[in-house]
């Protein structure tokens, strides 16, 4: 269930989320960003993000757009809903906006490199899952892992943690097996 549950709330992490990217998104992006840590459900994002719009706070890119969003449409914040994002986000609880945020910035930095990452879950008949991770550029897959997990609260865990910081798990197994621990625990004499 989304966390957010009233449309103001809603419209807040919006333009937050927009407001820290700072430069125009496909209209498939900001669903993704928005969508993608689980904090707003879509209906409630469709509706919200049409306001967005009308009120002046999001601007279509072409100005000649009119109807329905298309998924390659480009949208951008304008001063006013910077504004609206400034005064209010505070208003947000801090692990939402910091960990979507967070999220959304590594999204899009695997975006702009070209990078896709899939995550896919296959529940077994005892309580454990079949997990598998990859990440691929340009069609060549760079890194895959998969195991099973030992029950249903790993698995969401499993997945809560590849959902949100994909570049993460990835160095840091690729780092264990490199023998590079100290990314990991840079304390330690390696």
């Amino acid at each position: 269930m989304a966390s957010l549950q009233k449309k103001d709330d809603v419209k807040i992490f919006i333009l937050y989320l927009l407001r820290h990217i700072g430069y125009p998104l496909s209209y498939a992006t900001i669903v993704d960003l928005v969508l993608g840590g689980g904090a707003v459900g879509y209906f409630d994002f469709v509706e919200c993000f049409g306001d967005l719009v009308e009120t002046g706070n999001v601007l279509r890119c072409d100005p000649a757009a009119e109807g329905e969003f298309s998924t390659e449409e480009q949208f951008v914040i304008t001063d006013q809903g910077r504004s609206v994002a400034d005064s209010l986000s505070s208003e947000l609880a801090t692990y939402i906006r910091d960990k979507s945020l967070k999220r959304a910035l590594q999204y899009l930095s695997f975006q702009r490199d070209g990078t896709d990452m899939k995550l896919d879950v296959r529940s077994l008949h005892d309580q454990r899952s079949i997990v598998h991770f990859s990440l691929t550029r340009k069609g060549e897959t760079f890194f895959s892992i998969q195991l099973i997990t030992d029950n249903e609260k790993q698995t969401e865990q499993i997945r809560r943690t590849v959902d949100s910081t994909p570049e993460s798990v990835y160095k840091s197994i690729l780092s264990l097996l490199a023998g590079d621990a100290s990314y990991l625990f840079p304390d330690q004499n390696g």
